[in-house]
């Protein structure tokens, strides 16, 4: 009877839905109370053969926590205007949204969605990135909260303790940038038209450069826990800077095709996901000679992320329309994870392991 029973859960996992226990197959003698319905079981953190990763997606009703193992929407956090998110290396989510005279900085447990803190930004403004992210950072040393604002054109990084949100000072002030960058002591941000990165190293931001990779516009931009940047422009070419030096290297491009604005992610300590719009039929998950950390996905027509990609190794994620979706970096089996029709605006934030 054990095994009956294990093998029913288990075909219910693998099918990506929720468990619910069989009920008895004995009817209620007359009489008496029919037993209450047995409650779905929520199987987001049996672990299988992967950790148990969610997808934050940012859609127009909050944030949505989707569990990797069965898609299975675990809370959402309600948010005021537009709102960006980033997760921490020590299992907080942090939510980023509009306030009636500010920004709203927020930390939750990411395992349960409770909230952990709150501030209240007066008179400053998240930069606007057209993604779920962008613009929020988690430093991957500290675990603290790295925010670029707009102000009157500049772009201001700042740093806010992981636990009680309270300020640790600016990390970076530059006159361009549209996308925040940070690792490996680097705080970076990307601009995109004029194709270069403005990086501070240190967490003050004294010692500041600009790295240019002559490429020209960029379309994404990437950088890894140790602080090694990658960054593309629109066909596909990439160029990468070492965490210990000041000029890099370029990448041809790697195949046929057009690389997904913001479709550059850090899936793990040394890996590199790039996303690729081709004329393929389906998706497909690669790597080429000479492009060591570097996994290519190739995505066919239809199949268009909207605000970039995201990565966990071994999964990337992305919003496509509506549709939540992710594929095995490693095998490159893809699926829809949810289907959020209800919703007004669908964008990628981040992912965790929790």
């Amino acid at each position: 009877m054990r095994r009956v029973v294990l093998g029913a859960v288990l075909l219910i996992l693998a099918c990506g839905g929720a468990a619910t226990l069989p009920a008895p197959s004995q009817s209620p003698a007359a009489g008496t109370n029919a037993p209450a319905p047995t409650a779905t079981i929520d199987v987001s953190d049996m672990m299988g053969p992967f950790s148990s990763a969610t997808f934050f997606v940012v859609a127009s009703d909050g944030v949505r926590a989707i569990a990797l193992l069965n898609h299975y929407t675990r809370y959402t956090i309600p948010t005021t205007g537009e709102a960006q998110v980033a997760t921490s290396i020590d299992g907080k989510l942090f939510v980023v949204d509009e306030a009636p005279n500010g920004t709203r900085l927020r930390s939750f447990d990411m395992a349960t969605g409770s909230e952990r803190g709150s501030r209240i930004e007066n008179g400053r403004r998240l930069l606007a990135t057209g993604t779920g992210h962008g613009a929020v950072a988690s430093d991957p040393a500290s675990g603290s909260l790295v925010a670029l604002f707009d102000s009157d054109g500049r772009r201001i990084a700042e740093a806010f303790d992981p636990a009680t949100l309270q300020p640790l000072g600016r990390r970076l002030d530059s006159d361009c940038g549209d996308r925040l960058l940070v690792g490996g002591g680097r705080t970076a941000v990307a601009c995109y038209d004029r194709g270069v990165l403005r990086i501070a190293e240190g967490t003050s931001g004294a010692t500041t450069f600009t790295w240019d990779p002559a490429l020209g516009p960029l379309v994404a931009a990437a950088l890894l826990p140790g602080g090694t940047a990658l960054v593309g422009r629109s066909d596909g070419t990439l160029a990468r800077l070492a965490a210990d030096a000041r000029d890099g290297d370029r990448l041809a491009a790697f195949r046929d095709g057009s690389l997904v604005r913001d479709g550059l992610a850090a899936a793990d300590k040394a890996t590199f996901v790039a996303a690729l719009s081709t004329g393929d039929a389906k998706i497909g998950v690669s790597t080429g000679a000479g492009r060591a950390g570097v996994v290519h996905i190739s995505l066919p027509r239809g199949e268009q992320p909207v605000g970039g990609i995201v990565a966990l190794w071994p999964f990337a994620y992305w919003v496509s329309g509506k549709d939540a979706r992710h594929v095995d970096l490693a095998q490159g089996f893809a699926e829809t994870m949810s289907s959020m029709v209800a919703t007004a605006r669908v964008l990628p934030g981040a992912a965790g392991d929790r």
